[in-house]
């Protein structure tokens, strides 16, 4: 209610910044059901990017926490929850004071914008409710579920998650920092007996395979395409497999496939439109294209956004008339996504017809940190590309030309102003771009990515346990690894870190926790705390 009482009002945005461990539940139910919309501003993203979409989406109020309050960017000021409790607790949870229609503002995400500035998705109440509706219809949750709360509330996907529990009136379990790895996550799955999950494919494949979760028995993945070798681990009698579709731009989900065969020999489809959604599949000229042939994918209906707050060209641009509507005024939302139709009336996602791409679950226009890249005085060209790394999932890698270029400075600038999982996990310094024998830029001549590409000189490990981390850096990352490389510098992120501590668990037997990889991210300094922890562990017992 703090966004309504302090200038809420239809169509009035509030900014909510979630403390640690807090989602952003709370402050934009309040802002919602009093009548206004909120914006989720991540206090975990660089004060820069905070600062644009304060700036952009010109919120009424900003709600946060005691706790984080101090990062907000200079000259944001917030209206801090642990000051007002006393004035809330006066409030009356039944009397809203908006009065809010279909087609009021209800939130606004930010995505990733291709010219290097992010744009804010305007998502109206009437897709908010046929997503809650269509939840509930195909997932049939009650107030017995627990849901696991674990998309950050950056991302609509907490929304999804947030829906599924109100709307049943199941409970939510939100997750601490100690445990959102992937080695603890599993830990709390069971402890707390989750029984519904929403996730990236590439966050699933990342948990451990000898774990039962006996409580688990709806799966739900969503943000990337997702193999069938993951429908054959997750899927059992008693539990349920959904893969889930859906963009920013059409309220979190459009489409859903329930698996019924483990015996899925490609892609997982991503199967048929939700109740009150509609999909077509078109070529260059909007008309329909054959069952089987591949064609861009377009999302109508109700769930559709107002469109990106203050960038009518760019809503023009994304969201067209319908040519087959006999209202007028209909709209579709182009996804950019290709995909065709089967025989048995499902889609399957064939990848993006532009250049935007998925990395570990998160939409990314390549250049938006190409724009960033180029901000650097000693960079004159860029390119960022998603490529298949050694050790999995894809990566993004830059490629930069310039002068007196050093990698790792390079990413330190691209981290003032991009979140982490945009950050590149390589930076290749060239001569010059490749190019073909039409001027432009031949991707397929780009160089893969090298240890050196990372910066710095090598220096073999030293000693029986470097040498044996070193072994074990190298197989995850697929690149060479030294003494004094930083694992986060040198292609490693977060799904890579769980996969290291979850072997170092198993083949060195030493119970590390997920964090001690981040706190000493050198693989020097790495081997001196699990060092440092196995003779705590011996002191302990004795």
């Amino acid at each position: 209610m703090v966004v309504a009482v302090e200038g809420g009002g239809c169509g009035v945005v509030g900014g909510v910044v979630p403390g640690s461990g807090c989602g952003v539940g709370g402050g934009g139910v309040g802002g919602v059901e009093g009548g206004g919309a909120y914006v989720p501003l991540d206090p975990g993203y660089p004060a820069d990017r905070v600062a644009f979409m304060v700036a952009d989406s010109r919120p009424g109020v900003v709600l946060t926490r005691a706790g984080v309050v101090d990062r907000l960017p200079v000259g944001v000021s917030g209206v801090v929850l642990e000051d007002v409790v006393g004035e809330l607790a006066g409030c009356r949870v039944d009397d809203p004071v908006g009065v809010v229609g279909p087609d009021n503002l209800a939130y606004v995400i930010y995505t990733s914008g291709s010219t290097g500035r992010p744009k804010g998705a305007a998502v109206t109440h009437r897709g908010l409710g046929i997503v809650a509706a269509a939840q509930q219809r195909l997932f049939g949750l009650t107030a017995d579920d627990r849901v696991l709360q674990f998309a950050s509330p950056s991302f609509d996907a907490s929304l999804f998650e947030l829906l599924m529990g109100l709307a049943s009136g199941a409970r939510l379990y939100i997750p601490t920092a100690a445990d959102r790895a992937p080695a603890d996550l599993v830990d709390f799955l069971a402890a707390a007996e989750i029984t519904t999950v929403t996730l990236p494919p590439s966050l699933l494949a990342s948990l451990p395979d000898d774990v039962s979760l006996p409580a688990l028995r709806l799966v739900t993945v969503a943000g990337e395409a997702c193999p069938p070798g993951l429908v054959a681990r997750w899927r059992r009698p008693g539990r349920r497999f959904v893969n889930l579709y859906g963009p920013t731009e059409a309220t979190i989900w459009s489409t859903s496939h329930p698996v019924t065969d483990g015996s899925i020999d490609r892609t997982v489809p991503i199967g048929r439109p939700i109740p009150g959604v509609s999909t077509w599949v078109l070529d260059q000229a909007m008309r329909l294209v054959p069952i089987g042939v591949a064609g861009e994918l377009y999302v109508g209906g109700g769930v559709l956004a107002l469109g990106y707050l203050g960038r009518p060209d760019l809503t023009a641009e994304r969201f067209v008339p319908d040519p087959y509507a006999e209202t007028a005024g209909t709209r579709l939302y182009r996804t950019g996504d290709l995909a065709r139709w089967t025989d048995d009336g499902t889609l399957e996602f064939l990848g993006r017809a532009d250049e935007q791409v998925k990395v570990r679950g998160y939409r990314i226009e390549p250049g938006e940190i190409s724009a960033v890249l180029t901000t650097h005085p000693a960079v004159r060209e860029a390119l960022v590309v998603a490529r298949p790394a050694p050790s999995g999932p894809d990566e993004l890698v830059a490629y930069v030309v310039g002068a007196s270029i050093d990698p790792v400075e390079l990413r330190a600038h691209c981290a003032r102003s991009l979140p982490e999982h945009m950050l590149p996990a390589s930076i290749v310094v060239l001569d010059r771009l490749p190019l073909g024998p039409t001027g432009k830029v031949d991707r397929r001549a780009l160089p893969a990515p090298t240890a050196a590409g990372a910066g710095g000189a090598f220096v073999a490990p030293r000693g029986p346990l470097e040498e044996a981390l070193a072994e074990l850096w190298t197989e995850v990352l697929g690149r060479p690894v030294g003494a004094f490389d930083d694992f986060f510098k040198v292609g490693g992120h977060s799904l890579a870190a769980t996969r290291v501590i979850t072997r170092v668990r198993r083949d060195f037997a030493i119970q590390v926790p997920v964090r001690a990889l981040f706190e000493s991210p050198r693989l020097a300094d790495f081997a001196a705390a699990l060092v440092a922890l196995e003779v705590e562990t011996e002191n302990g017992t004795d």
